[in-house]
Order: structure tokens, then sequence, then C-alpha cells
């Protein structure tokens, strides 16, 4: 079946299946049998479903839980639909897919949100070709996410300042050129500078800039 996985606090774990919620206590999942039990509800489950994976991920692995994939992910369909967006707990999305009630007062209530907006969003990512996005790179990384923010990552500085030098040299070029082009000194990261290069010195059409 399906199973959707809430983090009620760092530790408890709800699993949520349609309206009906199991809740995991710390003091339960202390337990050799329970931590399997859990495990094997996850793993068994052609489908799961969440909202913000990676959470979900790091909570399952403080219990040695690995589980890396999940099929679908409404903050991040969420995100990918509305990237400009700041806001992106399920009572929001709720409001904007208008589901009711909007609430997620308990696990429970939150699986039902998350079952409800999942068809939503998957319908739209769908119609915006959005889908093979979420599934082919947004989801497989999560993993990988969670161990950079975890662990960090190594840097190659060496390479950094020759990087950092070449790109300095490049831009310096460009900027000459584009100053040679017009005929007078000006700073191009300057809005006013450029403005004033194109609009007024070269007489560039304003029309449809807003």
């Amino acid at each position: 079946g399906e199973a959707s996985l809430f983090a009620q606090q760092l530790h408890n774990i709800i699993l949520v299946r349609g309206n009906e919620g199991i809740w995991f206590p710390d003091t339960l999942l202390s337990a050799k049998k329970a931590k399997e039990a859990l495990n094997d509800v996850l793993t068994s489950a052609k489908r799961r479903v969440t909202h913000d994976a990676k959470a979900q991920l790091r909570l399952l692995r403080a219990y040695d839980i690995r589980l890396d994939h999940w099929q679908f992910d409404t903050l991040l369909a969420a995100y990918l639909l509305q990237a400009g967006d700041r806001i992106y707990d399920l009572p929001s999305l709720a409001v904007r897919y208008r589901i009711e009630p909007a609430v997620a007062t308990s696990p429970t209530a939150a699986g039902a949100l998350l079952h409800a907006l999942v068809p939503c969003l998957q319908a739209e990512l769908d119609r915006e070709k959005l889908l093979p996005i979420l599934e082919a790179y947004e989801l497989p990384l999560i993993p990988v996410l969670a161990q950079m923010e975890d662990h960090g990552i190594m840097l190659d500085v060496p390479y950094l300042k020759d990087l950092t030098v070449e790109l300095q040299r490049d831009k310096k070029a460009v900027e000459e050129k584009m100053q040679a082009a017009v005929g007078v000194p000006f700073n191009p990261a300057s809005p006013a500078q450029l403005s004033e290069v194109l609009f007024t010195k070269l007489g560039l059409s304003t029309k449809g800039i807003k």
C-alpha cells in the first residue's frame, strides 16, 4: 500500500496510512523489534510519500533505518511548481489547492492533507512537464544533499583560486570590449550606467521593457 511518514517531534515517529495513524514513541523505538517492524512496514510499501523527505530521512537514520528513496515529496513538488514562494507547509498548500479542512493539527490530519495534495500536485507537475524532473533528479538527490549537509563537502582550494583569476581576467576583457563598442568607459554592473549607455547613448528602444 501507500505509506506516508511524519515526524511529530524529534523523538517520535508517526506512520500514517490513509486516516489511520501509528505512533512510534522514542521509548518504543529503542527496542530492536520495534525498529525492525517500522523498517519492514516502510520498505514493504509499494509507494512512499511524504512532506520534506530529507527531514524524514534524517529522523529515520537516527534509528538506524535507511530509507533513501521516496516516490513523492509534496514539499519538493510544490517548490518545483512555485520556486519563488517561501512557504510550502501542508496547510498553505491545502489552501492553494482548495482542500478542506486546511489544517494539520495532528500527524493523522497532516497525513490526510498529504494524500489529498499528492494527486493535485502530480497532475500540475505533469501539465507543466516537470514530473520527470522530480522523479529523475530531485527525489534521487535527497540522500546526497542530506549527506552533504551533515558532513560537508571537500573543496579544491588551489583550483578555485586559479579559476577566480581566470574569470576575473575574462570579465575584464569582456568589459573592455563593451566599453570600446560604445566609446565611453562605464561600469556594466551598474544598472544606472548600463541604462544610460543602452537607451540614451545607443538609442535602443524601451518598448516592451517594464
